[in-house]
């Protein structure tokens, strides 16, 4: 039996496909691919968060502020986001978080080591670095903050200078919900330990380039309006629910 070879030209007739390109792992995620991912989270949204646009020297600068009352104390919702290594558990995106080192000595239980970086004290006002690390959508990017705690009044984190952020401050402010005015039996009470408590997060940044603008903007507005919800179900896993 003798096996009949094809036509050369019919063998050189067949298409010859493309490598698919590979995408760089520090690269941006298409525009199409990360607005089909947002849609439905931003359409299911329940935020009563207020975004403006247009602040900072070069008019870029995008602004978000959400109140809400949440049923807990001051220095419990203050503890929620003064543990800097816990952000992975509750910021949208965020899948790592580091403290790097104290800027001030009060800032830490004991003196610094790879053992005690990470439990600051809660009690104390605390000024640390610390890396932060976000990833959505195949895209993943480090940076370090400048993390400041007064207890049990607020929390704020400044990033340095990344290839996607220009400018990012985020703000944790924590105040009674009502005027503190303490019954005789409450008298020793202190104000950090009167719920309710009105949560603020104010959230400010702008993109480095037009480009990640376009391709992160719509995302990481999103983003900012989960951020409350997300907070508020840490602190339910921790503290357990409770009513008004």
């Amino acid at each position: 039996m003798s096996l009949k070879l094809l036509p050369r030209t019919l063998a050189l007739s067949r298409p010859i496909l493309p490598v698919q390109a590979r995408r760089p792992f520090f690269t941006l995620p298409s525009l199409p691919s990360l607005l089909s991912s947002v849609s439905p989270l931003a359409s299911s949204s329940s935020s009563t968060g207020r975004t403006t646009t247009g602040g900072g020297p070069d008019g870029d600068e995008h602004h978000y502020v959400e109140e809400k009352i949440l049923p807990y104390t001051p220095r419990e919702l203050y503890s929620i986001v003064a543990n800097v290594p816990s952000y992975s558990k509750f910021v949208p995106f965020c899948t790592e978080s580091t403290v790097l080192s104290p800027s001030t000595p009060s800032s830490l239980t004991s003196s610094p080591s790879s053992s005690t970086l990470s439990r600051i004290s809660h009690d104390q006002p605390f000024d640390v670095e610390a890396e932060l690390r976000i990833g959505f959508m195949g895209f993943s990017e480090g940076y370090v903050s400048k993390v400041k705690g007064r207890p049990f009044d607020s929390v704020e984190a400044i990033a340095s200078s990344t290839p996607l952020f220009k400018t990012l401050i985020t703000t944790w402010t924590f105040r009674p919900a009502v005027p503190v005015q303490p019954s005789p039996s409450q008298s020793s009470v202190l104000p950090a330990d009167m719920g309710p408590t009105l949560v603020t997060l104010d959230l400010t940044w702008s993109f480095n380039s037009q480009t990640s603008a376009l391709a992160s903007g719509v995302f990481f507005g999103t983003a900012s309006g989960m951020m409350v919800r997300a907070f508020e179900g840490r602190v339910r896993g921790v503290y357990g629910d409770r009513s008004m």
